[in-house]
């Protein structure tokens, strides 16, 4: 159901209009992560690694 925010008195009034003047307002975050340990008990346990990925990070 749809629903009209009163964005005058909205808590999170203040990042909406921050991140509406972005013309792509969402971000992207890239980082390097030991699965060391996850990929072994995969390997150990037979269960598939990308399953676990998708899962658990």
């Amino acid at each position: 159901m749809k629903q009209l925010l009163d964005l005058e008195n909205w808590s999170r009034k203040d990042h909406f209009n921050f991140f509406n003047r972005f013309e792509e307002p969402f971000f992207g975050v890239v980082v390097d992560i030991d699965c060391t340990i996850a990929y072994d008990k995969c390997k150990k346990e037979g269960i598939g690694f990308s399953c676990i990925i998708c899962t658990k990070l």
